[in-house]
């Protein structure tokens, strides 16, 4: 016990020593300064909530506090985490409330409510950017958040600058902002408007300078990777049109989706022995099975792939590195497709050296490999130049892939800028051609160490659907008037990156004519419309407006629910007219969230609705012989459905006990007696004059109206 008393005593002195007691009044000072400051911003309660912890760090010359505080019974109370720097500017805040099960699926807030106060809050705790802020118009609410979000976007003289954003999300019940987030640029120098060219002029240009181009994507969908011809912009948007001259600027990075992992662990052939092993050689196998087996007999080995892995030289897999991982990986992107996922490690009597290497399982070829890139020593400068680094990716290509080389093509507007004076790395793409057309679902990407003349990293995605056929001299005319006039073209401020700007030197901006945000940059080839992230027609997420509904008993709920997607299509409702089973069941399945939930829309396919059913009824709130998708829908069939999704279903089938206070009770089927009876008890049917009509045939009105009530249990 004593040598502890001593051994605490000598740190205390040391830390008295190393840190004076001038640094610890100043953090001392900085920590008080930190936490008053938030408990008067935030409204934190010291009767409620106490300090748990706390820490700092330093961001540009800042300190800035991480304060954690917990209330008296956390499962109850939640917790309470802020993050504020010493000039007391709140960078964050987040409340956790605990899941209250009390809590009614439809807010006591409206939207509109909810940004007042989300108002409030912001010109208490951002007051010193309040005016430079500009709300994103919102898209539908999910149902069963806790609370709204508000998105607000900067704008400096009239002109957006989307970098910069501020985040609140505010409680639906009681109006109390629970999360805060603040993403700005201190000290940036915004050009002036003055002068610039006309939006024509812009348009003009983009169109000369940029400009769109044709392209194959893809998308998973239906689980097949399925190929779509699409307008896209030639450079997307890492380069916009300047302001001031009408000359292209580039104004961001671009990026590559990298391929995913797959099914990992044992390799196949060692789960098929070890199945033997297990004494399974009896079980008979299905066809699918047998094909799987006879899919895996014809891969080569890992042994074999290890033996590619090793004959790399630009890895240089001496004997020193030892075999660690190997998995056999099925392709997300084809069933059909396995590659080889092979780790290799050396130990040192200093430190450890790894790799990896992954090699497709078909035909042997090299799909990626990556040595470890600490970066170059303090006063490394790079030894080759850019000339040299793009004839080792070529070369590297040509002979890893030599079947590949003649599709693949460099593409320069993919190349990340340089940002240093003497650049030490660099990075190639190479995009796929498919008859003359680009396939960005398909590309090599290189990285080269220009310090020590190597390639440190090589990967190259490949797959092999089916291509559609295409006008590759198709105008892009069609897609150009969509491109500015749906989409929209406008002034806005970006951060310019130099080509030879070094890494602490103050970002630039430039006022450029640039796309506005929100919507895909990708066009049919044929019609010129906007095609969603999966290549199907596109469809913009935002609450629905009626024209046909106004002055209509259910007009209010007919408008709450549309703000969180529970809607027909619009613009007319159509209030009165009889609902589909189909169109109340996928109503219906929005209000679960953990269902499938399709479009309702005109033309919805029969898939769709297919997959809509299957999820429906493998939940129990619909049974096989019930599945009519075009037949309309009686009052009491719509109920049962509702008690079904709330899970008194088994209760109301209780027989005996239920009886109800309808004149007209004798008219319900008898076997849904006991759903009418807990329908009427929770308010989710309220009858007509003591009637209720069980048979009657709903309305689309009526149809909202029943779960209107059935959200507020």
């Amino acid at each position: 016990m004593r040598r502890k008393i001593a051994l605490i005593l000598s740190m205390v002195l040391l830390v008295g020593v190393l840190f004076p007691a001038r640094a610890f009044a100043q953090t001392e000072a900085g920590l008080e300064k930190a936490i008053s400051r938030a408990k008067s911003l935030l409204n934190i309660p010291l009767e409620d909530f106490k300090l748990t912890g706390f820490d700092s760090y330093n961001a540009r010359g800042r300190t800035v506090w991480n304060l954690y505080w917990e209330g008296k019974d956390p499962g109850k109370d939640g917790g309470i985490q802020v993050t504020i720097d010493e000039n007391g500017i709140v960078e964050s805040y987040y409340r956790y409330n605990p899941y209250d099960p009390a809590r009614k699926k439809l807010p006591a807030l409206s939207r509109s409510e909810a940004q007042k106060r989300a108002q409030q809050f912001l010109r208490s705790v951002a007051s010193d950017i309040y005016t430079q802020l500009k709300m994103v118009e919102p898209g539908v609410s999910p149902l069963y958040d806790d609370r709204y979000y508000f998105n607000y976007y900067r704008v400096v003289n009239g002109i957006p600058f989307y970098s910069d954003t501020v985040s609140v999300g505010v409680d639906r019940n009681t109006g109390e902002a629970l999360s805060f987030y603040r993403n700005w640029t201190d000290g940036l120098v915004f050009p002036d408007s003055a002068n610039t060219i006309s939006l024509e002029e812009a348009i003009a240009a983009y169109k000369e300078k940029l400009g769109l181009k044709l392209v194959y994507r893809d998308s998973y969908r239906d689980n097949e990777l399925k190929v779509y011809p699409a307008f896209v912009p030639a450079y997307g948007t890492e380069y916009a049109i300047d302001a001031f001259t009408g000359e292209k600027v580039r104004v961001g990075y671009g990026y590559i989706v990298y391929d995913g992992g797959g099914m990992g662990g044992m390799a196949m052939e060692e789960r098929a022995k070890a199945a033997h092993a297990d004494g399974l050689s009896g079980i008979v196998l299905s066809p699918e099975e047998l094909e799987a087996i006879e899919k895996v007999s014809k891969l080569i080995t890992r042994e074999e792939a290890e033996k590619i892995a090793r004959g790399i030289a630009e890895v240089g897999l001496t004997s020193k590195y030892d075999l660690v991982g190997a998995s056999l990986v099925r392709n997300w992107r084809s069933k059909d497709f396995f590659y080889w996922e092979l780790s290799f490690q050396a130990k040192s009597s200093e430190s450890y050296s790894w790799c990896s290497v992954s090699v497709d399982a078909q035909n042997g070829e090299v799909l990626s490999f990556y040595n470890p890139y600490d970066g170059p020593r303090e006063g490394e400068k790079a030894r080759f130049n850019r000339e040299q680094a793009k004839k080792a990716a070529d070369d590297l290509l040509k002979k890893l892939v030599p079947s590949r080389w003649e599709s693949l093509e460099y593409v320069e507007e993919y190349e990340p800028a340089v940002l240093r004076v003497d650049p030490v790395l660099y990075s190639f793409t190479y995009i796929r051609k498919v008859n003359g057309i680009e396939y960005t679902g398909n590309y090599a990407y290189i990285n080269y160490d220009a310090v020590n003349g190597k390639i440190y990293s090589y990967s190259l995605i490949w797959s092999n659907p089916d291509f559609p056929e295409i006008d590759k001299d198709i105008s892009p005319d069609k897609a150009y008037e969509t491109l500015f006039n749906e989409v929209g073209y406008e002034l806005k401020y970006r951060i310019k990156y130099e080509e030879q700007a070094a890494y602490d030197e103050k970002p630039q901006v430039a006022l450029v004519f640039d796309f506005k945000e929100g919507k895909p940059l990708q066009f049919d080839p044929e019609s010129g419309a906007i095609l969603g992230y999966d290549g199907s027609p596109y469809v913009e997420e935002k609450p629905v407006q009626y024209t046909d509904i106004a002055g209509h008993f259910a007009e209010n709920q007919i408008k709450i629910l549309a703000e969180f997607g529970i809607a027909f299509e619009g613009p007319e409702f159509r209030p009165e007219e009889k609902v589909l089973q189909k169109d109340f069941l996928l109503l219906l399945s929005k209000t679960l969230g953990y269902i499938y939930i399709p479009l309702i829309k005109e033309g919805i396919s029969d898939k769709e609705v297919e997959d809509a059913y299957t999820a429906l009824i493998r939940e129990g709130i619909v049974k096989e012989s019930e599945k009519a998708p075009d037949s309309t829908v009686t009052k009491e069939d719509a109920v049962k459905f509702l008690i079904r999704a709330l899970r008194y279903d088994k209760v109301a089938e209780i027989k005996g006990i239920f009886k109800t206070d309808f004149k007209d009770e004798a008219s319900i089927a008898p076997e849904l007696v006991g759903y009418m009876a807990i329908a009427q008890g929770l308010g989710i049917i309220r009858g007509n004059n003591g009637y209720l009509n069980p048979k009657a045939e709903i309305t689309r009105a009526q149809a909202i109206l029943l779960l209107y009530y059935y959200l507020q249990v």
